[in-house]
């Protein structure tokens, strides 16, 4: 693993920090980079209209500096401060990224806003606050706080999680205060805690972000130090319940000490308090090569099921985000959470009106710098982790915004989109066929809410304009990675979506349209479905025979041989494949149905081969 980078708001402690860090890490594990002091000061007081000059100057010396770092450095950003953090309590609203003093010489913490911005726009980093509120009780500090004393740095670090999906309740915390405004209600909060346990990062990553979406904190268990940490009965005690985890069935972590892990029932009683999360998702390649292991796990979930417990088992590899809340029973509670965040999105009388910008300035300045850094690392991703790491920055600019800036919000979904099929197109945890029928449904349907902000009379355009955008990018990433059959159902999607869009373009409706239009849909759904196709191609001969017998259609074959039912049948097939009159027509009918027959078997036949061997081709 690469340094460390640290980030200090104090130089006078900087060098007394990279030597605390050193002293337990490798020799030289820390990369310091130094903010001036006077970003934090309080005096002279921060006025409001310098919050955003200092936040963008700040970030871009952070940035500055990150440039030649990898993708996901790990940093700890400390700063002095002289108030509890905001995750220790919910009364402290002087960490409301929005607070307007109407008094500027009643600011009792200047800096706080200025924090706040840097919490929400940086999710991955772990943030120290140092203080003199800590110093005071050092002894007693938990492991799971941001609170940390200078002496506890080494204690607080061997037990440190990973902060993307808060844990720790610090984004969480200023959520909460977002909450409760009337004009930021529609910011979700995360009530409930979730983990993730699994050897492999990328498994960990994965489902520790679909828990994320589910509403849930999440911490991420990858070592077995975390794990006592978490898990452990003798550990401290927790401040909270943790309500769901996804699990991995044959846990081998690399700093195991504790023995025969993979069986279910030993791994409870090594890790008490597994016994009492209620929802448990176990996921496993499903072999059986240690029967012993393999019945006895299966008898002990058994006796979980019967106690009360949610236990579901997913196996790998899975066929993508939505496969897997399907298999873990968790895909309608996910439709439920985003038709509530929908619901709240909707525009309200008596509030600005649709067509302007309803997420409050402040947020947008957070979520553009969360969109760039999203987009810097969809171009650069070089793994799972880095997709799930940039679309956790997408979905963060998106709550923040609520669909309700209309543009940036598009670009926060896209971009989230972006990176999450990127990630199932990566990761070889994954089936080869993934799931699209319900991520195009997701991007229509938030669409469909952020057009809602559009004006009444560019809605309809805009929505499709930016499902488009977002379904060719999408389809873009499953091209390059070889996902024909995911491509083919986008492209299909696409062609739906262009056909609406053509209905509203000035002077479309002319003299053919009604001829044009029906035409152009038949020939999309055949394309779109190669057994509807096939079916097609049966259809019609067969249809066109029976309307021959029945409007007796006249045929010559010679003199003796009378035309019966099924003749008329194997005509019509005969003159549909071959492009040819099976039998010479001798009335109007049956020159009118040859016709017909040729017709339709040249349109048919000729788009067949060509669609045919386009798939063929790209297989």
């Amino acid at each position: 693993m690469g340094k460390r980078i640290l980030v200090i708001s104090f130089p006078e402690y900087g060098k007394k920090l990279i030597n605390y860090f050193n002293s337990f890490l490798n020799e030289d594990a820390v990369d310091c980079f130094s903010l001036e002091r006077s970003f934090f000061d309080d005096e002279p007081i921060i006025e409001h209209q310098k919050i955003e000059d200092l936040f963008r100057s700040i970030s871009i010396k952070i940035e500055k500096f990150l440039s030649e770092k990898p993708i996901r450095p790990i940093i700890f950003f400390t700063v002095q401060v002289s108030l509890p953090s905001p995750n220790k309590t919910s009364v402290f609203d002087v960490w409301d990224p929005l607070l307007i003093y109407p008094d500027e010489r009643k600011r009792p913490y200047p800096k706080a806003v200025l924090l706040s911005w840097l919490i929400l726009a940086y999710p991955e980093v772990h943030w120290f606050f140092i203080s003199e509120y800590t110093q005071d009780r050092e002894e007693n500090k938990s492991h799971l706080t941001n609170e940390v004393p200078l002496k506890g740095f080494k204690k607080y670090f061997s037990s440190v999680f990973e902060p993307l999906f808060d844990p720790l309740n610090l984004r969480n915390s200023i959520r909460f205060i977002l909450t409760n405004k009337k004009e930021t209600s529609y910011i979700p909060y995360r009530i409930f805690v979730s983990s993730a346990i699994d050897e492999e990062d990328p498994y960990a990553y994965l489902h520790g972000y679909l828990a994320y979406r589910l509403m849930h904190r999440s911490f991420l268990v990858t070592t077995e130090r975390e794990m006592k940490t978490l898990f452990e009965e003798k550990a401290n005690p927790l401040p909270f319940e943790i309500k769901m985890v996804f699990e991995d069935m044959f846990l081998n972590f690399p700093d195991r000490t504790k023995e025969k892990l993979s069986y279910l029932e030993i791994r409870d009683n090594q890790f008490a308090r597994l016994k009492n999360v209620n929802s448990r998702i176990f996921v496993t390649v499903g072999h059986k090569y240690n029967t012993d292991r393999y019945y006895k796990n299966k008898n002990y979930i058994q006796k979980l099921i019967s106690e009360g417990k949610e236990i579901r088992v997913v196996y790998k590899p899975s066929g993508g985000m939505y496969n897997i809340l399907d298999k873990s029973g968790l895909l309608k509670e996910y439709w439920e959470k985003c038709k509530e965040e929908w619901r709240k999105a909707k525009p309200k009388q008596n509030e600005e009106e649709p067509g302007g910008h309803s997420a409050p300035g402040r947020l947008l300045v957070i979520a553009e710098k969360l969109i760039n850094r999203g987009e810097k690392i969809f171009d650069e991703a070089k793994a799972v982790q880095d997709c799930i790491h940039g679309a956790t920055l997408a979905l963060e600019a998106q709550e923040l915004l609520g669909y309700r800036t209309p543009t940036t919000s598009l670009e926060a979904i896209a971009l989230r989109h972006k990176l999450e099929v990127k990630a199932e197109c990566m990761f070889y945890g994954m089936e080869h066929n993934i799931d699209v029928k319900n991520r195009i449904e997701e991007i229509e349907k938030e669409v469909d809410v952020v057009a809602q902000w559009f004006n009444p009379r560019v809605k309809k355009r805009a929505a499709l304009n930016a499902k488009m955008g977002i379904i060719t990018e999408v389809m873009r990433i499953f091209k390059n990675y070889g996902q024909f059959d995911e491509e083919e159902e986008c492209l299909n999607y696409f062609r739906g979506l262009n056909r609406r869009w053509s209905l509203m373009q000035p002077g479309f409706k002319g003299t053919f349209f009604w001829i044009i239009f029906p035409i152009r849909w038949y020939v999309e759904k055949l394309v779109g479905s190669l057994p509807l196709f096939i079916l097609a191609l049966i259809s019609w001969p067969a249809l066109l025979g029976i309307f021959s017998a029945w409007t007796r259609a006249k045929f010559f074959v010679n003199e003796e041989f009378k035309f019966r039912f099924w003749d008329h049948v194997m005509d019509s097939f005969s003159t549909f494949f071959g492009l040819q009159p099976g039998n010479f027509p001798t009335n109007a009918q049956g020159k009118i149905l040859t016709i017909i027959l040729i017709f339709l078997g040249f349109i048919h036949l000729g788009i067949f081969i060509s669609h045919l061997y386009t798939l063929i081709t790209r297989r």
